[in-house]
């Protein structure tokens, strides 16, 4: 079996698509011959250089869900994941739920990549996972690689899984982001992550349903598995409290806050039940959710 690539060998110019090599000062193209530094604490800097024009195509007209309709349902834990969480504390926004789909590499040290990875916190539960962890971000000195999400550095068909927490709504063009997410898998290759939907963001661009969140996953050729609200203990309201209206309040204080309004919402749902069918549990959460996760894969090998 032969053993995973280093990440230069997968690096390329995000303009042209062509083989970088490394220097002392950063790496230069062998195509186009753009440069790219590195930042004073030694960081490649792989963000674009100048404007680069995106051409994306879509079907219109066209059946969005299968014939049979998708679920939506609340992410289950995977019966038999492959990463053991006993004993592993994740970061806030990782549920357990979704670390249990993280895949097994199918060779030991696989790549896999981290979209907006930021100060790589969810680095110890990949590397547990079996992968060798590649993180980009746009703007944390903190990354391993400094890199735009619409534009990735790698060649095609470079990593067996990718993950992305909270970053879709950040992008200005979500779905050159989702094509490049596409091309750098390798076919079979998971997608696993979280998009915003109620949660208030700063500099958000767009905040998705769960049907956009599907269309971007769908148009880009991904087969979705798996589309869920986030946990009913990320609703609208801890949204809001702990994001919007007081953020970094100490969490005792804001479940304080919140705990008569959040019983009342669930206890009108409740009575609504019975007065209307479409009043479910799965609807509210649909509907009042901070934001939603999703399992998706490349189709191929």
């Amino acid at each position: 079996m032969s053993a995973p690539p280093s990440t230069w060998d997968v690096l390329c110019c995000p303009h042209c698509s062509a083989r970088l090599v490394e220097h002392t000062h950063g790496a230069q193209c062998v195509g186009c011959a753009e440069e790219y530094p590195r930042t004073p604490s030694g960081v490649l800097d792989l963000r674009l250089r100048r404007p680069k024009v995106y051409t994306a195509r879509w079907t219109i007209n066209a059946p969005l869900l299968p014939p049979e309709g998708f679920p939506f349902l609340p992410l289950p834990p995977h019966p038999s994941p492959h990463l053991d969480l006993d004993g592993l504390t994740l970061p806030r926004r990782l549920s357990r739920e979704l670390a249990s789909r993280i895949p097994a590499p199918r060779q030991p040290g696989a790549l896999m990549i981290d979209v907006g990875c930021g100060r790589t916190i969810h680095r110890p539960v990949f590397e547990r996972a079996g992968f060798t962890y590649v993180g980009i971000d746009y703007q944390d000195p903190s990354a391993p690689l400094l890199a735009d999400a619409q534009a990735l550095p790698f060649s095609d068909e470079t990593f067996e899984c990718a993950f992305s927490i909270s970053v879709l709504q950040q992008i200005p063009y979500p779905t050159a982001m989702i094509e490049e997410v596409y091309r750098v898998l390798k076919p079979g290759a998971f997608f696993l992550g979280t998009v915003a939907f109620l949660e208030p963001f700063a500099h958000s661009f767009y905040h998705c349903t769960h049907l956009g969140t599907y269309n971007l996953l769908h148009s880009a050729g991904f087969e979705v598995s798996h589309l869920a609200p986030a946990t009913d203990r990320w609703t609208v309201l801890r949204a809001v409290i702990g994001n919007g209206l007081f953020p970094k309040m100490p969490r005792w204080i804001a479940e304080t806050i919140i705990f008569p309004v959040q019983a009342l919402h669930r206890a009108w749902w409740w009575a609504g039940g019975f007065l209307n069918p479409k009043a479910r549990y799965v609807t509210r959460l649909l509907q009042t959710t901070g934001a939603y996760q999703f399992v998706a894969s490349k189709p191929g090998a």
